[in-house]
């Protein structure tokens, strides 16, 4: 569907659905939304631990009837919906996932579940999962397809959850890191420190350091702006800059 006649239908749907999103308390927009939410939280146990997860695949494993289904649940429910009536927008929905094509290698293809990846639309809905574990949930939260949870519950309880989830009837699944410490999430690294979360910069191994040449032909104020940015980043990402 990329480049093809069917992607600016995609791209407004993906444009009304976004509008939601970010009105969802659970999901966050980057990392000083995340700090923002990290700072409020009163105090932690010594055995809380520190849950990051990743839903598998998330774009290619959707089933188009389930998606059609979350997506009418959301816009019903929604108090930020401003778009056509609801029919009509799960009617472009069935469209748009009904005629999600591809190409590979010089070959088209028809994608019959979920969506391409890339493709200008994301349908996701896994609030009901966590809904009768939430007596055992101090903090959740959801960047995309990436979870970061504060877990009141123990290591046996955590891996309950875990095996719970994986074993619904959908072809989605997590993959979880747990530590009573320590974990890393979006570019931070969180850490317990008494009774509250720290963090400091992080970066994922595979992250390349690209740079920009001082002579190079980019606007002279586009280069003045990246020391700036940087060193804005760095306060950012630090609750205690002695540690910087």
């Amino acid at each position: 569907m990329i480049g093809r006649a069917l992607e600016p239908k995609a791209k407004w749907l993906d444009y009304r659905y976004k509008e939601m999103v970010e009105n969802v308390p659970i999901c966050i927009k980057d990392t000083p939304s995340l700090l923002k939410l990290l700072r409020e939280i009163a105090s932690l146990e010594p055995t809380t631990l520190l849950l990051t997860c990743n839903v598998k695949s998330i774009y290619s494993i959707i089933p188009h009837q389930a998606g059609r289904k979350a997506m009418g649940r959301i816009l019903t429910n929604s108090l930020y919906y401003s778009g056509p009536p609801v029919e009509l927008t799960l009617e472009l929905l069935q469209l748009l996932l009904s005629n999600n094509y591809f190409n590979f290698e010089k070959t088209w293809y028809k994608q019959i579940a979920g969506t391409s990846m890339g493709a200008a639309m994301f349908i996701f809905e896994q609030e009901h999962i966590l809904t009768p574990l939430q007596d055992n949930i101090l903090f959740y939260c959801r960047y995309i397809n990436d979870i970061l949870m504060i877990w009141k519950g123990t290591l046996e309880s955590r891996q309950q959850m875990l095996e719970k989830i994986n074993n619904l009837d959908t072809l989605a699944g997590l993959t979880m890191s747990v530590d009573i410490q320590t974990v890393d999430f979006l570019d931070v690294c969180l850490y317990k420190e008494d009774t509250k979360i720290a963090y400091t910069s992080f970066s994922k191994p595979t992250d390349r350091n690209t740079l920009l040449h001082a002579n190079s032909y980019h606007p002279q104020h586009l280069k003045d702006s990246l020391p700036y940015s940087q060193i804005l980043r760095v306060i950012r990402n630090y609750s205690n800059l002695a540690n910087a």
